[in-house]
């Protein structure tokens, strides 16, 4: 009897000291790291089992969030309202491209401006969400404050406000994402800025 409690107790206490070091591993894992060094900034980011798979070396100290649960931010300012920022998953240890000045929507999704059409898409470009808006979009310094915002709804429409005409009108409307046409493939340009940028 003793021999059976005794068991019950060290399998108890075994599970139990477990999954509190398994949950201390999760704690600790590392997203990235950013350090100075004698060029400027290097921003290190980690996949999973903590290990580096990417640096990259900033003039400036480069701005780096969680905006999901395996997702990094990374932007670096140019001067204000300029910013290049460019995202990683770190599950899959993958990068997107790098965008001028976008607006995060929904924490899976990004809107820029390019030539004066905006430009809707999933942040890693898998064909989620690839739209293309030409509208009579208000002339801005940053042509992205135009945008006042964009929203993705329950049924998969994209509301959309924005800044139309040079009377700077507010504009509101519900977009289907079958209305507009895809961005062309060889329109993306796939380089992360920065210098002495490494894959490891």
């Amino acid at each position: 009897m003793y021999t059976k409690r005794f068991f019950s107790v060290f399998i108890l206490t075994a599970c139990v000291s477990l999954l509190y070091h398994l949950n201390l591993l999760h704690e600790n894992e590392k997203m990235f790291l950013c350090r100075a060094v004698p060029e400027g900034y290097e921003a290190v980011l980690f996949g999973k089992g903590n290990k580096a798979v990417f640096s990259m070396v900033y003039p400036e100290e480069p701005g780096i969030v969680k905006i999901a649960e395996d997702i990094l931010e990374i932007s670096v300012s140019t001067g204000n309202p300029s910013r290049y920022v460019f995202y990683f998953d770190r599950q899959r240890s993958i990068m997107s491209e790098t965008f001028f000045n976008p607006i995060l929507f929904d924490n899976k999704y990004v809107a820029y401006m390019k030539d004066d059409r905006l430009i809707l898409a999933d942040i890693f470009r898998e064909g989620i969400l690839e739209l293309e808006i030409v509208r009579d979009f208000s002339e801005m310094a940053d042509p992205v404050s135009a945008i006042i915002s964009v929203e993705m709804l329950e049924g998969g429409e994209i509301l959309l406000q924005y800044y139309q005409g040079e009377d700077m009108e507010i504009m509101s409307e519900m977009i289907e994402p079958m209305e507009t046409a895809h961005v062309k493939q060889d329109e993306i340009a796939l380089c992360p800025f920065g210098r002495f940028g490494r894959k490891l």
